[in-house]
């Protein structure tokens, strides 16, 4: 390679370049370009050592490269790395790397952008809805006026962070996104708590210094019990898998997936066309095994298997 490599990235995605030429221990500049974008990845005798765009670094400027599908790449031999960002093996940086942009690509697919502007769904949920202290404060922001980034801001909240949660009430449908933001507003940001609307969700908060927040209702029309607790759905037939179950499923997918794990799982149950209240336990593995496809890593998918093996067992039984 002597000369050099051209081509692109339709045809030859970044991640199996970058294997290849890992893979045969060369070194020098990848340099990735699109129509709005571009950056580059370095290599040292097969490592990864640096990538970079024109805002970014490392890990997040990788993830943000091989979201590019389109465009075209130039592999320069010999070119030294100006900085070093990147410090993993090749083929566990590419596995973590590429979940991540698989997790940039779900999100996006409801979200558009940050520029996205998120307000509260017409339609007040069926069921009641428990959401997290964290969630809330963005519940209480989303007015249909500020953009997500624009929230992330007022929440002093990391702005990947703020995508997820929100991508989180969305998959829930307590949201809805508008693709560009309206005509500025002069409301203050410290009275959002006071004027964001509120749909009907019973507010369960989660920390223990502090005392839980009384349901709210969504319309005169509609009462929503204060004091009294939702009364439980009625038990499962033996025939179906039970709520302990999917809580041993929920945690150890998290342990695995990460903050999207819950999302997963709904996508996988809506994917076998079943309910988790009437979900069949023969088709338990064939569930864990749909889950098990988002998990990159072959040791932790592995994992993964085995600890839901052990859980069907002993709960599924």
């Amino acid at each position: 390679m002597a000369g050099g490599l051209t081509g692109n990235l339709d045809q030859w995605p970044l991640p199996e370049l970058l294997n290849m030429l890992g893979s045969s221990r060369q070194s020098g500049r990848v340099v990735v370009e699109h129509e709005t974008l571009a950056g580059a990845v370095f290599l040292q005798e097969g490592q990864l050592v640096h990538a970079a765009t024109a805002t970014e670094a490392g890990v997040q400027a990788l993830t943000t490269l091989f979201g590019i599908h389109e465009g075209s790449f130039c592999f320069e031999p010999r070119v030294p790395a100006p900085a070093v960002t990147l410090d993993r093996p090749l083929d566990t940086l590419i596995a973590e790397v590429q979940r991540e942009a698989q997790e940039r690509e779900t999100i996006r697919r409801m979200i558009p952008s940050a520029n996205a502007v998120p307000s509260l769904a017409v339609r007040a949920p069926e069921q009641p809805v428990t959401l997290q202290p964290g969630e809330w404060v963005l519940v209480a922001l989303a007015n249909g006026s500020r953009s997500i980034t624009e929230i992330a801001e007022a929440s002093s909240l990391e702005l990947s962070a703020v995508m997820r949660k929100l991508y989180g009430l969305g998959h829930r449908g307590l949201m809805e996104f508008a693709n560009e933001k309206p005509a500025a507003v002069t409301e203050p940001i410290a009275s959002a708590v006071a004027d964001a609307p509120r749909p009907q969700l019973s507010i369960v908060q989660t920390d223990r210094d502090m005392s839980p927040e009384p349901a709210v209702e969504a319309a005169p029309a509609i009462e929503v019990p204060i004091a009294a607790p939702v009364a439980p759905p009625a038990p499962p037939p033996p025939s179906y898998l039970s709520p302990e179950f999917f809580q041993g499923l929920s945690v150890a997918a998290a342990s695995v997936l990460g903050p999207l794990a819950s999302v997963i799982v709904d996508d996988a149950l809506e994917a076998l066309h079943y309910p988790k209240d009437a979900f069949p336990k023969q088709r338990a593995m064939q569930l864990v095994e749909v889950i098990a496809r988002e998990i990159k890593d072959d040791r932790r998918r592995a994992e993964f298997q085995a600890m839901m093996m052990r859980t069907i067992r002993e709960r599924a039984a």
